[in-house]
């Protein structure tokens, strides 16, 4: 039987797409990690910030007690930047699979922005667990 390559060639052949194939494999790891890490960031970034405007929404809420329509709606603008504060500690999560010794670490170099915020993070430590 005749074939159109020979085995020496098919057997180069096969080298140079392995090789090639190995290369791509560790481009995309390191492309992946890339991601990941900026997605970690990205995550932390928005809790920040979520926690910010949380914050002084609360401080908002306290001097405007008195006027019911207006307390009506910084109660929804409350709760929904409480939710998006939460969304990011969710996806912190999993991120990074929060335990209690990263949620202390996380306290002392105030990664968390407050230390009210502790019981949220506890919560999925707690769910773990379960």
């Amino acid at each position: 039987m005749k074939f159109l390559i020979s085995i020496e060639a098919w057997n180069i052949l096969m080298r140079i797409v392995g090789i090639t194939s190995l290369i791509f494999a560790i481009y995309q790891w390191r492309q992946r990690r890339r991601l990941e890490l900026i997605n970690r960031q990205n995550t932390w970034s928005l809790y920040r910030e979520a926690s910010v405007i949380l914050g002084y929404i609360q401080k908002l809420e306290e001097r405007i007690k008195t006027n019911t329509a207006i307390a009506f709606e910084f109660g929804v603008l409350r709760g929904l930047a409480e939710s998006m504060m939460l969304n990011q500690i969710r996806q912190i999560n999993l991120n990074e699979n929060i335990t209690s010794e990263k949620i202390e670490e996380w306290l002392r170099i105030q990664k968390i922005c407050d230390p009210t915020h502790k019981e949220a993070f506890v919560s999925y430590v707690e769910n773990s667990q379960k």
